[in-house]
């Protein structure tokens, strides 16, 4: 419960921040997320308690409200038609609107790069929680789960309560994009600089929503800038939007770099050549990737593989399979992922050789006009976002698959081992609480596939024996460090973890910096 507690205080105190940088806008009681901040409080407080308390119906019930509050609260504080604190309010009346018309109409950033995966996240989120707002079959299935596993009310297991603070923590990180979304780009970026960003310990700078807000709340647009400093203009609005929704799914920082040098290019409209310069861009971030993902001496491993070309080289087609599925079976990834990996192949294949007669131009194949370029680019766009889709969508469905069993691994990984880093920092230490807030598949190569979980352990540490504690001469402190947990799994049958190699590692960094010698002592 601690760490619920946690991020539902951080939550507050963004909140009560919030609020804070609010009263310099003498019409903010006008806005609904600011006049019924306190309903929004009461929630996170209801929550907490309801969970400590073992009612985990009544928390999620809560959690649903919460959700559904900040949504249709701020789509109202910026409807277009909506000018007065009374019109916003009534517009809260209308039974003809479904929840997902108000999720449509929100509103975010022009710098933040994930509202169709937030407003999506927030569809889902609100289907899961709607099953516990009504007296449903699939609210009784789980009750009936827990009693089986002997989980009453207050005997939850590790698994189910990290599974509830893992649905706080995604509710909570999208309720604080509304909230300031809804104190404007400006101050935000003031809540931040001023007193966030010195707030290290603050639980949502790297969370999925709230992360990628505050990137783009205190980073300035380069593309935008770059176009107009240079005199040209933006491309298309939609074709930008196609480029932008490619960065988050982005597997690392240069990708993204290489993808923002293709909004560069696209954005010199004034440049006959922005076509091929673009191309160019997105030719190295294929490269990168494949140079990524897909590694010749992995790809060449695998059962699948047979050789095609001279010297035991894979072909283009061969490496954008590998970096989906890696050494799995086509079996395994068609009949039990239920994943055609072979039409998106076939379509990356032939955006790259496009991609490459333009980077390679001739007199004779310059494309000047606009609408030929847009399309040309926007075709390259969708092949490359349908590869990355299935890339996540693949790693998605595997994890969904094991999901419990690699928190619990993780789970007991810690709690029955000696934890070395910890055990160095104390006479004794206990583990008193192990929270897995994120899992992934780290990689999956042409013999193994590699699970990842993260997430914090709470620590009792003891200086002396229980003798010297009665005396007065030990010490005890209670600390919560970040740890990973790896799981590699052979590809033989890599949805069973129980014969896995698990290898942990538990980050007291924060500690022993703590514990360094003052500038003054030095």
């Amino acid at each position: 419960m601690r760490y619920l507690e946690g991020i539902g205080s951080d939550l507050l105190a963004a909140q009560s921040y919030i609020r804070l940088q609010g009263t310099r806008y003498s019409a903010a009681e006008d806005y609904l997320m600011f006049r019924f901040a306190p309903h929004l409080s009461e929630a996170v407080i209801a929550i907490t308690m309801s969970a400590k308390e073992g009612l985990q119906n009544a928390a999620r019930r809560e959690l649903r409200f919460l959700l559904e509050a900040a949504v249709k609260l701020s789509s109202r504080d910026f409807h277009v038609d909506a000018k007065s604190f009374d019109e916003r309010l009534a517009g809260l009346g209308d039974r003809s609107k479904r929840f997902e018309d108000y999720v449509t109409e929100l509103r975010y950033f022009d710098e933040f790069e994930k509202p169709g995966e937030t407003n999506a996240a927030i569809l889902s989120l609100y289907g899961d929680l709607s099953l516990y707002v009504h007296a449903a079959v699939p609210q009784f299935q789980s009750a009936m789960s827990r009693e089986r596993k002997g989980e009453g009310a207050g005997m939850e297991s590790v698994s189910t309560l990290n599974r509830f603070n893992s649905l706080a923590f995604q509710v909570y990180d999208i309720v604080l994009v509304r909230m300031f979304y809804g104190l404007g780009l400006s101050m935000a970026g003031d809540t931040f600089t001023s007193i966030l960003d010195d707030e290290t310990k603050w639980r949502f700078h790297k969370a999925p929503c709230a992360g990628c807000l505050v990137a783009s709340i205190t980073s300035t647009s380069a593309a935008s800038g770059a176009a107009k400093s240079s005199g040209g203009t933006m491309a298309l609005p939609w074709l930008n939007d196609q480029l932008a929704a490619l960065k988050p799914k982005a597997v690392d920082d240069f990708s993204r770099t290489t993808i923002t040098g293709a909004q560069h290019a696209l954005a010199d409209a004034a440049n006959p050549l922005r076509l091929n310069f673009f191309s160019t861009a997105m030719r190295i971030l294929f490269e990168h990737m494949m140079g990524m993902l897909a590694p010749v001496d992995q790809v060449v491993q695998t059962e699948w593989f047979i050789s095609e070309r001279e010297g035991n080289i894979p072909t283009r087609g061969q490496r954008i399979v590998f970096a989906i599925q890696g050494g799995l079976s086509d079996e395994f990834v068609k009949d039990t992922l239920q994943i055609e990996i072979a039409p998106i192949r076939q379509r990356l294949i032939k955006a790259v050789d496009n991609l490459s007669k333009h980077v390679h131009g001739r007199e004779d194949t310059i494309i000047e006009g606009h609408d030929e370029q847009d399309a040309a680019a926007s075709g390259a766009i969708e092949a490359l976002a349908n590869f990355l889709d299935t890339y996540h969508e693949c790693r998605s469905t595997i994890l969904n698959a094991i999901q419990q069993e690699l928190d619990d691994a993780a789970v007991d990984a810690l709690l029955s081992d000696t934890i070395q880093e910890v055990d160095e920092l104390a006479t004794h230490h206990s583990v008193e609480e192990v929270y897995v807030g994120d899992t992934s598949v780290r990689s999956i190569g042409a013999h193994f596939i590699t699970y990842r979980a993260t997430g914090t352990v709470a620590i009792g540490l003891q200086w002396g024996s229980n003798s010297d504690l009665r005396r007065g001469d030990g010490a005890e402190a209670d600390l919560s460090f970040p740890f990973h947990c790896d799981i590699q799994v052979s590809l033989v049958d890599p949805l069973n973890i129980a014969f896995g190699d698990t290898n942990y590692s538990v980050d007291v960094s924060s500690w022993r910096d703590g514990m360094g010698p003052d500038d003054d002592d030095l």
